[in-house]
Formats: C-alpha cells, structure tokens, sequence
C-alpha cells in the first residue's frame, strides 16, 4: 500500500489456519450444533436413569427406613445411591466408547467416498475420553442426585407403620413426571431438527443440474511441471491432450478447464462498463474459470443466449467470456448481457475489457448449498492469463463424457498423457458423481447423525413415558381396585391413566415444537432449499409422539384395566 497507493490503498492481509480455510466457515457452529444435539440425548437418557432409580427408591423405601431406624446415616444412604448410578453410567460408558469406535468408523467410510483430507484425522485422544470421564461423573449426579436425596428424606414412622407400598410412602411423583414431559420435548425438538434435515437430503439427492453429472471422467493435471519453455507449448499439450482423449473408444467427447462445475472456488472482483466504483473494495466477485469449447459439451450445458466458445477464440483475438444464468440476472436486471462488457481486476496491471458472447445456465451452487447461486465468468483457455499464474496453468481439470463406467478409460488416459510428456502426472481420477458425492458428505453425514438424534430420542422418550406409567399403575394397583370394587368399570380405568399420559405429552410436545422451531433457525446454514418453518414437519413430529405415546402407555393402561378388585385389595 505504501509503494503503491492509487491500487493497493486499503488492501490488508487474511491470515487464516490452513484447516479452517478448507474446512469453511461453518464447520465450527455446525460441530457446535451436533455437541448441543448430543448433550440433549444425553439428558433424555440421564433422565430415564433418573427414573429408574426413582422407582428403586419407591420399591427399597421400606428398606431405606429400616436400615435409617438402625443407625444408618443419611449421607451413606445417598451414597450408596449414587454408586448405583455410577455403576450404571460407568456401563454405558463403555459401550459408548466401543460405539464411538464404531462410530468413527463409519465416519471415515462415509468421507472417503474419494480422497480423505490429509489434515482430517478423528480418533478417541486422550482428552476426549478425561472430557467423557466429567459427562460421565455429571450424569451421575444428574441421574442419582435426586433419587438419592428423596430416598435419604424417608419419614420412618411414617413408612413402618404404612402396610400398603406406596400409600404414605415416597412416591414417584411430580419430579418423575415432569423428567418425562422433559424427555417428551426434548425428543420432539430433535425430531423437528431431523425432519428438517432428511428433507434437506432429499432435496440434495432429488436436485436436478442443468448439465449432466453422470457418467464424466474427472482427473487433475499437473500442467505446472511440465517444464515447458513458454506459455503457447503449454497450451498447446493441453489442446493435444483434449484432442487424444477426445479420440479414445468409448468417449464421446472431452474438456479442459482450471476447475470443476459446482465445486469450484476461485473468484475475483469485476466491474461492468458504465459502472464505477471508489475502492476496489466495493467491487462484486464472480467465479473465474478458464475452460475449452470441448468442457461445455462434456457437461452438455445448457447455452441460453448467444453463442458458445469456437476454436478461433484466440490470444489474437478479442476478448470474450460467457457468463452464467445468476451474473446476468445479479447485473443486467433482465436485459441481455450479450454484446456488454466488463472486466477483470487481477494485481498484474490494467485489465482489459472483455465482450460478453453467451449465457449459459449455473454450474455451482452457493457456499452454503442454496439454490442461490453465485455468478460465474467462463473464458476461453486460450485467453486465461487472468486466470493462470506468471508460469501458466499449474493444475488443470480434464474432463470426458463416456458411453460406459468413466473410470474404465483410466489407462487409457494415461497412455495419452505419458506419450505427451512423462514428466506431467495424473491423479484423482473419479466418476463426477462421486466427486458430488464427496463434496456434500459433510452435510450429508451431518443429516444422517440428526436423523438417528431424533430416533434414538424418541425410543428413549417412549421407554421413558413406559417406565413411569407401568411403575405408576403398580403404586396404583389399590386405589384402582378400590376404585372398580365401587363400581368403576375398565373403561373409567383404561381413561384414567390415558388422561395422565396425555398431560403429560400435551406439554412436552407444547415445548419440544417450541424448542424444535427455535432449533430449525440454528440450523438454517445447512439446509438446502428448506424453510425453518415447515407445518408438516412440526405436524408430523406431533402425531408421530402422539402415536408413540399412546403405544407406551397402552400396555400400563390395560394391564390396570384389568385389575381383579379382589387380588387388589389384598395387595401387600
């Protein structure tokens, strides 16, 4: 800025690690989101734990009081409660550790779908198994605390002279309630959340290109080491190499560009003519690709107006470049682009305007995979200096559309380019589909891991809402024999404890459609053509925990319908 004032005034330094440039912006709120998404299982099955050690409590009180009526202290009586619960949350910390191994396994099945980043490595460290060992103490408390307190506060008096279990005793009560209406939203907003994402995924797995993505040969040219003594022997092996493979059996035609549709990341600022702009700071970006005519017609894309690129775009020539359906909607408000030129700020001097011959349709998608795409610039290879370094292209993309299996033409490939120049190697070569594949495996794992959030939480809501009714109904088997020996009917039972269960699910689905729509809004940086407010989602997660409460609490509520009055009464 200094020695130049009038062009780099302003201009500062990005410094950015190397993971998180390659990772993306969103990587850290979305690990976040999945932390935060996981602690809410974690408290769904903390709080069944809860339960379950509440109705120990109910069933040993008469135990706790008798062992307190002999000496027992109260701070061993919550001690030996909360070992319980240790032990079982130890348990399921060891199976968790041998699912997270398996998990991670899965994980790096699902990322390699081409070539795994070298820098991308999960495995159980050290201090992730210390920060495990606190959840795991946490829980505990979470899930012990509380049942040990209520059983160390038994009234033993009360509870010796009490002859019926559950009568003046402890009793499960409103805590073990609500812990379930907890269970209930918290289910429900995971289930909302996992809605959202399986119809982002089919969005992504049902979204028609407007180029065709199957059956294309992909693979990286490293043109920079080739050695070549000037740019024109460059781009003539480029050339001689499209036209090779072009000829191979089996390929119906084949194309060079600085990189592949959807996927690509090079931008840089423009301006159009007619327009200026104060800094070079206000400029907009666009996508900057240098490709062959033979890259369009691999892809079969769609040209729109005008024309496409010929052979005789040229260095002799003038400037031309097609722009995409999104730049000349962004800059041309429904005029036609063609014929209106622009050009390229780059830092090698003064950029020459270049003539606008064609629209073609869009080719990438946003950074963060909406439908919004970004615009994109297309020049001819032959006029890419403002694309290519000071010693030409470095890494190109070759492309070729086949009859059959892409890869199958691997050697073949080969073959071409070691005749050309054997010191220019070939990698990554895939099916373009796989290459989609990978590229959006983040937020498809990411989807899938939400998906089976929302599952586990609704097996663990309904084994929850199980538990207590089927422990409630047995604290109940008197009263409601009781109840039928003056004149109640099982249908007044059966209702009974349906209206328990149904307040309780009215307020935890309240809340968990709450929390859910909340929930979406954090997730809106991943999904792909959703809105955060979808009804039948929210309709659908409302009847779906409608029918499995109602299935959880089906079994209680026969079995106490069919309670014999007589074989209650004499109950204990």
């Amino acid at each position: 800025a200094q020695e130049h004032p009038q062009t780099h005034e302003g201009i500062t330094i990005a410094i950015r690690p190397y993971v998180e440039q390659f990772v993306g912006p969103n990587a850290r709120p979305l690990l976040f989101l999945m932390l935060g998404l996981v602690s809410l299982v974690l408290l769904i099955a903390c709080s069944n734990v809860a339960n379950l050690l509440l109705a120990r409590a109910v069933a040993r009180h008469r135990e706790v009081a008798i062992r307190t009526a002999l000496g027992a202290h109260r701070a061993r009586l919550m001690t030996s409660h909360l070992i319980e619960a240790f032990v079982l949350v130890l348990l399921g910390g060891v199976g968790g550790f041998a699912v997270a191994q398996t998990g991670i396994m899965l994980f790096y099945n699902a990322i390699t779908v081409n070539v795994r980043p070298f820098w991308l490595e999960a495995r159980v460290e050290p201090e992730v198994l210390l920060f495990v060992g606190v959840v795991m103490l946490v829980a505990t408390l979470v899930s012990g605390a509380l049942p040990a307190l209520r059983a160390s506060k038994t009234n033993v008096a009360d509870v010796l002279r009490d002859e019926a279990r559950g009568s003046s005793g402890l009793r499960l009560g409103r805590l073990s309630r609500w812990l379930v209406t907890g269970e209930i939203a918290a289910s429900g907003a995971l289930l909302v959340g996992a809605g959202l994402m399986v119809k982002s995924l089919a969005n992504f797995t049902s979204f028609q290109y407007d180029f065709t993505t199957e059956k294309i040969f992909t693979a990286s040219v490293a043109a920079g080491d080739g050695d070549f003594d000037s740019e024109e022997q460059q781009l003539q092996f480029l050339e001689d190499l499209e036209v090779r493979v072009t000829a191979l059996p089996g390929v119906v035609s084949a194309g060079i560009a600085t990189e592949l549709p959807v996927i690509g990341l090079a931008l840089a600022p423009y301006e159009i003519e007619g327009t200026a702009f104060t800094n070079d700071q206000d400029r907009p970006s666009t996508r900057l690709v240098a490709a062959s005519p033979g890259m369009f017609e691999t892809f079969e894309v769609l040209l729109l107006e005008g024309r496409a690129f010929t052979a005789g775009d040229r260095e002799s020539t003038g400037r031309v470049a097609l722009v995409n359906a999104s730049f000349a909607a962004r800059d041309f408000a429904g005029e036609s682009p063609v014929g209106r030129r622009f050009r390229i700020h780059t830092p090698a001097g003064d950029p020459e305007w270049i003539t606008i011959v064609g629209v073609v349709a869009d080719m990438y998608l946003a950074e963060d995979y909406s439908l919004a795409h970004p615009a994109a610039v297309y020049v001819p290879l032959r006029q890419g200096d403002i694309v290519r370094g000071a010693s030409g292209f470095f890494a190109m993309t070759l492309t070729a559309r086949t009859t059959g299996d892409p890869t199958a033409i691997t050697p073949r490939v080969r073959e071409e380019l070691a005749s050309l120049n054997p010191n220019i190697p070939l990698s990554r070569e895939f099916a373009f589909d796989r290459v989609l594949a990978q590229t959006y495996v983040g937020i498809v794992t990411v989807g899938s891991t939400f998906a089976v959030f929302g599952l586990v939480a609704l097996f663990l809501a309904a084994v929850g809402l199980y538990g207590v009714m089927s422990f409630s109904t047995g604290q109940r088997t008197r009263e409601i024999g009781i109840r039928m020996a003056f004149g109640a009917v099982r249908r007044d039972t059966f209702i009974l404890v349906l209206k328990q269960a149904s307040k309780q699910l009215a307020i935890g689905l309240g809340a968990g459609l709450a929390l859910g729509y909340g929930l979406s809004h954090a997730l809106q940086f991943v999904l792909f053509e959703v809105e955060p407010l979808q009804p039948a989602i929210l309709i659908s997660v409302g009847v779906m925990l409608a029918v499995v409460a109602f299935l959880a609490t089906l079994v209680p509520a026969r079995r106490a319908a069919r309670v014999d009055p007589m074989v209650a009464m004499r109950y204990e």
